[in-house]
């Protein structure tokens, strides 16, 4: 951190305003960042700005709200143990652990057998052969879509699904029992389609018992641990944020006397620093303390852009 003397009044400054297309007539958007903004100070006012460095830090937790729905990723085939006859073959229906699913005769008449295959979970079984068909060793006889895996889908901001990734651990609390969460993982990260280009569904998978069934009428809540080593994001002391007008913003020095108005999203604080999802990368310099000249600047400066529009 770069410490200057103690503030005193302000005794001299410019504002320098450079706008972008954002400015033209029907071309801004809520969403849209603010047109750039570049502040000079000089006197006792730049001298009582103090400097810190931006910081890279684990990416916290990802919390959000989801809707659960059973995961079709889950087909298990079943297959003829021997090869013979197809002599019976259950029907489409939903099938418990232990349920003779198909009988396959092997051998002769009189010198063979019956063989019964037997589901080993429980799920939607869908058969794949006729009663009556040849059927091989291993041949696939139908289909067992298990029961116990489960899907829990949410939607987070697009600055949040950086940091998400396949495979990240998660967990999913059913209801308001946070001792009740159940383990999962990061199934995939998409981007919906036709919806918002600033919103991604993530989906989480996880498991359900026998004597734990899952309800699917309520919301659950979802918690994502950012796992990649590579999942850092920036940090700035909290005093570094200012609110102006258009947004949250941060300082940054760029030259002597100058500095430039970066437009942040920011997240929740770690080890003592807010994080900075974007506008800023660690290892960059902002202004923490001493930031009273340079908000009158911005906030002068984004006024008389107001009152020339």
């Amino acid at each position: 951190m770069r410490v200057r003397d103690a503030a005193v009044p302000l005794t001299s400054l410019t504002a320098l305003l450079a706008c972008t297309s954002a400015d033209q007539p029907g071309s801004g958007g809520w969403h849209e960042a603010p047109p750039p903004l570049t502040i000079a100070l000089s006197g006792p006012a730049e001298a009582a700005t103090v400097w810190a460095t931006v910081e890279a830090v684990p990416a916290p937790d990802i919390q959000f709200l989801a809707l659960v729905q059973p995961d079709p990723n889950h087909l298990s085939p079943v297959a003829a143990p021997v090869s013979g006859v197809l002599l019976h073959i259950q029907a489409e229906r939903h099938a418990r652990r232990g349920e003779t699913l198909a009988v396959v005769g092997q051998g002769s008449e009189v010198a063979g057998r019956e063989v019964a295959v037997v589901g080993k979970q429980v799920g939607a079984w869908k058969p794949r052969r006729r009663q009556g068909q040849v059927v091989w060793q291993d041949d696939t006889l139908g289909l067992l879509e298990e029961d116990s895996y489960w899907l829990a889908v949410g939607t987070v901001s697009d600055l949040e699904s950086g940091v998400i990734h396949a495979d990240d651990p998660a967990s999913v609390q059913l209801g308001t029992d946070r001792h009740a969460a159940r383990p999962g993982r990061v199934e995939w990260v998409r981007r919906p389609g036709g919806g918002s280009p600033y919103s991604v569904d993530v989906a989480v998978e996880f498991r359900g018992t026998e004597r734990s069934p899952v309800d699917q009428s309520g919301a659950v809540t979802v918690v994502v641990s950012p796992a990649h080593p590579q999942d850092t994001l920036a940090a700035v002391p909290a005093t570094a944020v200012v609110q102006l007008p258009p947004g949250e913003a941060v300082f940054v020095p760029v030259g002597n006397g100058v500095y430039s108005v970066r437009w942040v999203s920011t997240g929740p604080s770690v080890a003592g620093l807010v994080v900075v999802r974007e506008g800023v990368s660690p290892g960059m310099s902002v202004v923490a303390r001493g930031l009273v000249g340079l908000v009158e600047a911005a906030r002068d400066s984004l006024a008389r852009r107001g009152a020339k529009s």
